[in-house]
């Protein structure tokens, strides 16, 4: 992966992630972190050292995924 990020959550709790990009990433805490502010730390293309708060939230693929998994069951 190209880049590695550091995120801390509402707990204080600290995982590593690797993604090839920010957007990327956030595909992926959507599905771990579910209505959060998670604090992102890592070092951009650049060099430079970024720190962003970003509360999470569900996307529409996963919307949608549920609503198919939905019409599935029943």
């Amino acid at each position: 992966m190209r880049y590695s990020y550091l995120i801390k959550d509402e707990q204080g709790k600290e995982e590593e992630y690797k993604a090839m990009s920010y957007k990327k990433l956030l595909k992926k805490l959507s599905s771990n972190y579910k209505d959060q502010v998670v604090k992102i730390s890592y070092t951009n293309k650049k060099k430079n050292k970024l720190i962003k708060f970003v509360k999470i939230k569900k996307t529409d693929w996963q919307l949608k995924y549920n609503s198919l998994l939905y019409i599935l069951i029943n």
